[in-house]
């Protein structure tokens, strides 16, 4: 299944607990359009051939989950919270598997995916994202990018800038800090 298709839950699929409220089609709007997102955050964490089994993991998860889902809370960082949770689940089962990222730098993440909007279209945040990269200083701008976008660990981010791993520590989480101000602003600076 592609990680945009987001599974249809009927009656007898999954549970026959829910009420209407968590009807399947309510879950399934709530779903769809939260899975551009989650999708990108999910990315953030694994690689590209682990996308989409924690992404259909954290649908079926959720699903299952949904009576005790808190309905006066959003549900894109409740589903982002249970994708956090396969993936430490994922590594922690492959002890050969070094977690890539700790918990502080798995809620940073989730901080800069909380910044944005709800009312926008995933396209206009990652045009808002482009805007808030192209504003950091450029030694914040160069670590955040070999981390994230081009997904090297710390150790090898540190080679490359010539710098030590604690440097790039720094300079993530100074970038992770004004692109969550600047994606609160968006993309306009404060």
């Amino acid at each position: 299944m592609h990680v945009n298709s987001v599974p249809r839950f009927r009656n007898g699929d999954a549970s026959e607990t829910h009420d209407e409220v968590t009807s399947p089609q309510v879950f399934e709007i709530l779903a769809a359009q939260n899975a551009d997102m989650l999708v990108c955050f999910v990315r953030s964490l694994v690689p590209g051939s682990e996308v989409d089994d924690v992404f259909q993991e954290t649908l079926v998860t959720a699903w299952e989950k949904l009576p005790q889902f808190d309905r006066s809370r959003p549900f894109g960082p409740w589903l982002r919270g249970i994708a956090a949770n396969k993936v430490k689940q994922m590594r922690h089962r492959r002890s050969s598997d070094k977690l890539r990222f700790d918990d502080e730098v798995i809620a940073g993440i989730e901080q800069s995916f909380a910044a944005v909007p709800a009312r926008h279209g995933f396209g206009e945040v990652l045009d808002t994202l482009q805007v808030c990269m192209n504003q950091l200083p450029d030694k914040l701008r160069l670590a955040v990018d070999l981390v994230y976008r081009r997904g090297l660990r710390i150790r090898r981010a540190a080679s490359k800038l010539e710098v030590s791993e604690e440097a790039v520590k720094k300079r993530i989480q100074r970038g992770r800090q004004l692109l969550a101000k600047c994606m609160r602003n968006e993309g306009s600076q404060p």
